[in-house]
Protein backbone atom coordinates (compact mmCIF):
# COMPACT_ATOMS: atom_id res chain seq x y z
CA UNK A 1 0.00 0.00 0.00
CA UNK A 2 1.56 3.26 -1.16
CA UNK A 3 1.15 6.81 0.52
CA UNK A 4 -1.43 8.88 -1.48
CA UNK A 5 -0.81 12.46 -1.56
CA UNK A 6 -3.80 14.73 -1.64
CA UNK A 7 -3.20 18.22 -2.69
CA UNK A 8 -6.48 20.89 -2.19
CA UNK A 9 -7.69 21.53 -5.95
CA UNK A 10 -6.43 24.99 -6.19
CA UNK A 11 -3.02 24.17 -5.31
CA UNK A 12 -3.06 21.60 -8.10
CA UNK A 13 -4.58 24.49 -10.78
CA UNK A 14 -1.11 27.07 -9.58
CA UNK A 15 0.06 28.79 -13.05
CA UNK A 16 3.34 27.56 -14.08
CA UNK A 17 4.00 31.54 -13.35
CA UNK A 18 3.84 30.90 -10.07
CA UNK A 19 6.32 28.14 -9.89
CA UNK A 20 8.57 29.98 -11.58
CA UNK A 21 8.65 33.25 -9.93
CA UNK A 22 9.20 30.74 -6.43
CA UNK A 23 12.22 29.06 -7.91
CA UNK A 24 13.52 32.56 -9.16
CA UNK A 25 13.15 33.75 -5.75
CA UNK A 26 14.92 30.81 -4.34
CA UNK A 27 18.08 31.55 -6.53
CA UNK A 28 18.27 35.04 -5.88
CA UNK A 29 18.01 34.28 -1.73
CA UNK A 30 20.69 31.66 -2.20
CA UNK A 31 22.75 34.45 -4.00
CA UNK A 32 21.94 37.04 -1.86
CA UNK A 33 22.47 35.56 0.81
CA UNK A 34 25.61 37.32 2.06
CA UNK A 35 24.82 40.32 0.52
CA UNK A 36 24.52 43.09 3.93
CA UNK A 37 21.46 42.55 5.80
CA UNK A 38 20.23 44.62 8.92
CA UNK A 39 18.10 41.84 10.45
CA UNK A 40 21.52 39.62 10.32
CA UNK A 41 23.39 42.28 11.65
CA UNK A 42 20.98 43.10 14.89
CA UNK A 43 22.05 39.27 15.57
CA UNK A 44 25.61 39.44 15.31
CA UNK A 45 27.29 38.16 18.42
CA UNK A 46 30.98 37.34 16.45
CA UNK A 47 32.96 39.32 14.30
CA UNK A 48 35.76 37.88 12.03
CA UNK A 49 38.45 38.88 9.45
CA UNK A 50 40.30 36.75 7.00
CA UNK A 51 42.87 38.47 5.66
CA UNK A 52 44.42 35.54 3.30
CA UNK A 53 47.42 36.66 1.24
CA UNK A 54 46.98 40.46 2.03
CA UNK A 55 48.43 39.40 5.86
CA UNK A 56 51.76 39.70 5.09
CA UNK A 57 50.99 43.46 3.14
CA UNK A 58 49.69 45.08 6.19
CA UNK A 59 51.31 45.46 9.87
CA UNK A 60 49.73 43.71 12.49
CA UNK A 61 48.53 47.40 14.08
CA UNK A 62 47.25 48.73 10.47
CA UNK A 63 45.55 45.30 10.77
CA UNK A 64 43.71 45.71 13.62
CA UNK A 65 42.56 49.37 12.63
CA UNK A 66 41.30 48.08 9.62
CA UNK A 67 39.32 45.15 10.91
CA UNK A 68 37.87 47.62 13.04
CA UNK A 69 37.23 50.06 10.43
CA UNK A 70 35.72 47.43 8.28
CA UNK A 71 33.45 45.83 10.60
CA UNK A 72 32.26 49.16 12.41
CA UNK A 73 30.90 50.42 8.27
CA UNK A 74 30.49 46.55 7.39
CA UNK A 75 28.06 47.58 4.77
CA UNK A 76 30.94 48.47 2.72
CA UNK A 77 32.67 46.00 2.92
CA UNK A 78 33.32 43.87 -0.14
CA UNK A 79 33.31 40.50 0.70
CA UNK A 80 30.74 39.94 3.29
CA UNK A 81 29.39 36.70 4.49
CA UNK A 82 27.00 35.75 7.60
CA UNK A 83 27.58 32.51 9.17
CA UNK A 84 25.01 30.88 11.65
CA UNK A 85 25.67 30.14 14.92
CA UNK A 86 23.68 28.91 17.83
CA UNK A 87 23.47 32.76 19.29
CA UNK A 88 22.58 34.46 16.43
CA UNK A 89 25.66 34.87 13.41
CA UNK A 90 29.08 35.68 12.70
CA UNK A 91 29.99 38.30 10.53
CA UNK A 92 32.76 37.22 8.42
CA UNK A 93 34.81 39.90 6.34
CA UNK A 94 37.52 39.10 3.50
CA UNK A 95 39.53 41.81 3.39
CA UNK A 96 40.28 42.89 -0.48
CA UNK A 97 42.27 45.39 -1.98
CA UNK A 98 39.76 47.38 -2.77
CA UNK A 99 38.80 47.41 0.92
CA UNK A 100 42.07 49.09 1.67
CA UNK A 101 42.04 51.37 -1.16
CA UNK A 102 38.56 52.46 -0.30
CA UNK A 103 39.99 52.99 3.50
CA UNK A 104 42.94 54.48 2.41
CA UNK A 105 41.09 57.58 -0.28
CA UNK A 106 38.77 57.96 3.55
CA UNK A 107 41.41 58.72 5.44
CA UNK A 108 42.95 61.75 2.94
Amino acid sequence: MGIILSFPVWWQNLPRAFWVTRFILAIADINMANAFDPYREALVMEQVTVWGSLKDQVDPAEQEKIALKLHTAAEDACELEYQRTHTGFCRVITVTEDDIQRLQASRS
